[in-house]
């Protein structure tokens, strides 16, 4: 299961997300909700999170979007969207891009990895 973080001084987004039905579906549970962007950066330091959803109305994003660039650069954040189709959606593209970072790729376009292996046997030897 993905562990996300959403960000969010906007309850129409924090509705949003507890009205996407089978989260565990998707890999996604559980989804802490944060308001409050010095909590969010205090939980990013106690947990794992896999990636970091924000929309914020009133608050201003620079100081979560710093803390993201200097001290987790490799994290996936998204912006989230209050309309439920696109939520689900982008929810969608979040979960095939976290498969994809966790995904042994080290096979990826080959066909024959058991002629690559003897390949690698022969450049070996020499």
């Amino acid at each position: 299961m993905y562990k996300l973080l959403l960000v969010t001084d906007r309850e129409e987004v924090i509705d949003t997300f507890a009205k996407v039905h089978n989260l565990a579906d998707m890999m996604m549970e559980p989804v802490t909700v944060i308001r409050d962007i010095p909590e969010a950066i205090a939980y990013l330091e106690r947990n794992a999170v896999d990636a970091v959803g924000y929309s914020f109305r009133l608050t201003d994003p620079t100081p979560l979007h710093t803390y993201l660039m200097d001290v987790r650069p490799s994290m996936p954040i998204f912006q989230t969207h209050h309309h439920d189709n696109t939520l689900r959606d982008e929810l969608i593209r979040v979960r095939a891009f976290l498969d994809r970072m966790r995904m042994d790729d080290s096979q990826e376009g080959i066909r024959n990895p058991v002629g690559m292996s003897g390949v690698r046997l022969e450049v070996r030897a020499h």
